[in-house]
């Protein structure tokens, strides 16, 4: 027993309630600046390209300082591939494109719609465009945080949010803690801060964002992806029935017009079996919700599809892929050029 290594004793110093009440702050005051630098570096790098859109199109409504003639929103199928100023070739005015990501759903559309209502008055007219595959989605709560309005803002929106209390904690947590919420892309971030991140969106001053060259790789998983999506077939999500009920009694109680077209989408995937499956399903829900009013229409897809090289993704359109869309959309709106 002799020969065995002495342990080394540990000898606690004594303290006193100031010394603890002094390392408890130390250590509050280090977790506050490290969020706050995390905050910082995630607002310049954007490794999460869907909270990088939602912040740009939201505070580019906020920066707005005139208003518009038409109001594009929706998705981000529609943030590929509407170009505001080929639009406003054919329809006259002038035109902005807000849409954001499908996991907002189309309560986001009747957000920034009544947000912009209340700073300019009525546009002309609105178009929204929307994937086909994005209207069984959800209203994804986490990422409402990710819209740059105070708490107070966000609960006055209508439709409301329903927040319970764990939302309402898990919506502090992500809007200020990013070492809690986000640290899979902070570690991201400190693995590879070599590579070339994209420092900001690629956005107009008209909210157009342009994608690259058509991606054959991509194309294919993403067909992959909404093949599995279909297996279950199509059913409209709560969060999406109540923005287009919402959607359809701000029309018809303002007199504005609404366009409502399906986003771009790969050829190809349109003619198989379940595919046309769930086109059919969708168009019958979005007409008997929408049908009968003389101010939201829902034009149904045709129009829409694509071959594999205008594409970046099975329903996003690169820069020549948009010019198609545009061109093709905004012929379809005569009768809102005539009101």
């Amino acid at each position: 027993m002799k020969n065995l290594m002495q342990l080394p004793e540990e000898r606690i110093k004594k303290t006193t309630p100031r010394k603890i009440a002094l390392s408890v702050t130390c250590v509050f005051i280090f977790i506050l600046a490290a969020n706050f630098f995390a905050l910082q570096a995630l607002q310049e790098t954007a490794i999460n390209r869907g909270y990088f859109l939602i912040q740009g199109k939201w505070k580019l409504l906020l920066g707005m300082k005139k208003p518009v003639d038409w109001l594009v929103l929706g998705d981000s199928s529609g943030n590929s591939a509407v170009v505001p100023h080929l639009l406003s070739e054919t329809l006259g005015g002038s035109s902005v494109n807000l849409c954001t990501i499908g996991w907002l759903s189309a309560m986001n559309d009747i957000w920034m719609l009544q947000n912009y209502r209340a700073r300019f008055g009525l546009p002309k007219g609105i178009l929204i465009v929307h994937s086909p595959f994005m209207w069984q989605g959800r209203l994804e709560k986490d990422l409402v945080q990710k819209i740059p309005l105070s708490w107070k803002d966000i609960q006055a929106m209508d439709p409301p949010v329903k927040f319970n209390l764990k939302d309402s904690w898990c919506f502090f947590l992500a809007r200020y803690f990013p070492l809690y919420s986000q640290n899979e892309s902070l570690a991201y971030l400190l693995q590879f801060r070599h590579k070339a991140f994209v420092k900001k969106l690629n956005l107009n001053a008209e909210g157009y964002e342009a994608y690259g060259e058509a991606n054959p790789e991509k194309l294919k998983l993403a067909v992959s992806n909404n093949e599995k999506l279909l297996q279950k077939g199509f059913a409209l999500s709560e969060d999406n029935h109540r923005a287009l009920e919402s959607l359809k009694s701000f029309a018809e109680q303002n007199h504005v017009p609404v366009y409502l077209v399906d986003g771009p989408l790969y050829q190809e995937v349109a003619e198989k079996k379940e595919v046309r499956r769930y086109l059919d399903q969708l168009a019958a829900e979005l007409q008997l919700i929408l049908g009968g009013s003389d101010w939201v229409h829902y034009l149904r897809g045709g129009y829409n599809l694509f071959p594999g090289a205008q594409l970046e993704s099975v329903d996003h359109t690169t820069a020549e892929g948009a010019k198609v869309y545009t061109r093709l959309v905004s012929k379809l709106l005569p009768a809102a050029v005539s009101r």
